[in-house]
């Protein structure tokens, strides 16, 4: 029976072009089936095996323990596998066409407050080029919403600091442009610098971004790593983990009044239903400089977000899309900038110049 699975994560990642992390999690869900029929004393080809079997699995799943989740994911890796049986003519039919999926508790995604995210973000040491790294990585981590693979897999072709862009590449290889706050740009400016990433480059390092003391590409389990140092550091007595800036990037921006369809594009997600998730954690919040906030801006418009509510910092950073032209088109990609505005710019969330915004 398992003669098919290399073929069949061939298939996926070439024809489907998966992340590396997608075909090992589908290669593992599925020898973790084939070991259960040999358990069940069914072996052989796939032709025998039937809907009870795979609700059989997914019960004993559930007794060991198994989160509903991840039984889930599984069968979700199970009925790609069954699509593709039949669609190479290996078998007639869908065996797992019948199974029902899992029942999920919609859980609200653990988040941040901003209070909590400004502490973390204040905390790295910015002496030192590991401390320069680690501070750019968070400030682009939360004011860009990435995911922690997609923070370490980035490059320095990746970015573009003049207009505020970052191009990352998501799930299933797909690329999306992400603007990055003018905080973020700051840090990955100092982070470039003769101070930060060149001290930490050896002969052979390649072009990734963001790199260990050694030269390499930095992993995942590093970033997890430091952010927990951070954590301490700014005294918070919990578990962190990266991807909760991700979801405090979702929920502030929600928060503070930006529109469902744009963060859903942000965060790279396929269904804006897996965005909708956020909007039960969105309160809304006093901006502070690091918050991401994504707004319109053309003169004589109202913002999205009354930028006067933001308190006695006296300033907010923001990623705007501005009618530079007058066409009264908000969505050319060259109108895209991120700006830093002063408060006494705006009148009751009213820009007076858009000129006053930009960087």
């Amino acid at each position: 029976m398992r003669d098919g699975l290399d073929e069949f994560v061939a298939f996926l990642d070439l024809e489907r072009g998966l992340a590396r992390n997608s075909l090992l999690a589908y290669r593992k869900d599925l020898l973790q089936f084939c070991d259960f029929l040999r358990r069940e004393g069914l072996a052989g080809t796939w032709d025998g095996v039937r809907g009870e079997h795979v609700s059989a699995w997914l019960k004993a799943l559930d007794e060991a323990g198994v989160s509903a989740k991840s039984a889930a994911r599984k069968l979700t890796a199970l009925r790609v596998f069954s699509r593709r049986l039949v669609a190479t003519g290996a078998r007639a039919d869908d065996f797992c066409e019948v199974v029902a999926r899992p029942k999920l508790a919609r859980r609200l995604p653990e988040t941040l407050s901003v209070a909590e995210v400004s502490a973390i973000l204040d905390t790295p040491a910015e002496d030192s080029p590991q401390g320069l790294r680690n501070r750019a990585m968070l400030e682009l981590a939360y004011g860009s919403g990435l995911r922690a693979s997609e923070l370490c897999a980035l490059d320095l072709q990746s970015l573009n600091l003049e207009d505020g862009l970052v191009r990352v590449r998501g799930k299933g290889s797909k690329d999306r442009v992400v603007p990055v706050g003018a905080s973020a740009v700051r840090a990955l400016r100092e982070y470039l610098s003769d101070a930060g990433r060149p001290r930490l480059a050896k002969p052979k390092t390649g072009s990734a971004l963001f790199i260990s003391q050694w030269g390499r590409a930095i992993s995942r389990k590093t970033l997890w790593a430091f952010l927990q140092r951070e954590v301490e550091r700014a005294g918070i007595r919990r578990k962190i983990h990266p991807h909760q800036l991700r979801h405090a990037f979702a929920t502030h921006l929600l928060a503070n009044g930006a529109d469902l369809r744009a963060i859903q594009e942000m965060l790279g997600l396929a269904d804006v239903g897996t965005t909708e998730i956020y909007t039960a954690s969105a309160v809304p919040t006093t901006l502070f400089n690091t918050a991401p906030t994504l707004v319109q801006v053309a003169k004589g418009s109202c913002f999205k977000v009354n930028l006067t509510d933001a308190g006695n910092l006296g300033y907010c950073n923001l990623s705007a899309y501005i009618d530079l032209n007058g066409d009264g088109d908000f969505d050319d990609e060259g109108e895209l900038v991120t700006a830093r505005g002063n408060k006494s710019a705006f009148t009751n969330g009213i820009c007076n110049d858009p000129v006053t915004v930009l960087l």
